[in-house]
């Protein structure tokens, strides 16, 4: 069954590990803290708008 937004929610203010597999290993992380979505929605708010079809300043 499908996490809830309230369970992701819960997950990240208790900062529950989870584990994710790269490359066939897996590793036991910490989701990203309250105060790291914080910071990173403050960095994201600075970005330009998003224009499909549009890389880098180029039209492709």
């Amino acid at each position: 069954m499908a996490k809830t937004i309230e369970s992701k929610v819960a997950d990240t203010i208790l900062e529950r590990k989870m584990k994710l597999e790269i490359g066939g290993k897996y590793y036991e992380v910490a989701p990203p803290t309250t105060a790291t979505l914080i910071l990173v929605s403050e960095l994201v708010a600075q970005l330009p708008p998003y224009k499909p079809g549009n890389y880098l300043g180029r039209n492709i």
